[in-house]
């Protein structure tokens, strides 16, 4: 069963915190796995829905594999936050337990609003794009 957490790059970051994070080390260097099968389906479910709403918000619909991994991370950064902001909870820049977020969405992303997500998503990639 592959439990990689699909979040794992913000974590290695330290840009965001999971209670259910246990670091691993890859052939590729530094990893996190989830340490429930159940809560890493969550998050990948809600990294798919980012994946979409991302790739609407960005124009890069046609082929979500094309999609360049730091705008996957922008992705990332903005969906949950914006997630944060739709479901009204208190979370700083830094979320310190995605379990929570995940948990929080489950079941209801379709309440989510995609206006909110996209323009959080657009707002991460204005803020972190490289000189």
């Amino acid at each position: 069963m592959n439990t990689r957490c699909p979040f794992e790059r913000l974590i290695v970051a330290e840009t965001h915190a999971c209670s259910r994070a246990m670091a691993v080390t890859r052939r590729e260097g530094a990893g996190i796995d989830c340490n429930d099968a159940c809560a890493c389906d969550r998050c990948r479910s809600l990294q798919e829905f980012f994946e979409q709403v991302g790739a609407e918000a960005f124009g890069e619909v046609e082929d979500r594999t094309q999609v360049p991994h730091s705008t996957l991370l922008k992705i990332q950064i903005g969906g949950l936050a914006g997630t944060a902001q739709c479901l009204n909870l208190s979370v700083g820049e830094k979320i310190e337990d995605l379990d929570q977020v995940a948990g929080q969405a489950d079941g209801n992303l379709e309440i989510l609003d995609h206006e909110v997500l996209a323009e959080a998503m657009r707002s991460a990639r204005a803020r972190r794009r490289r000189h």
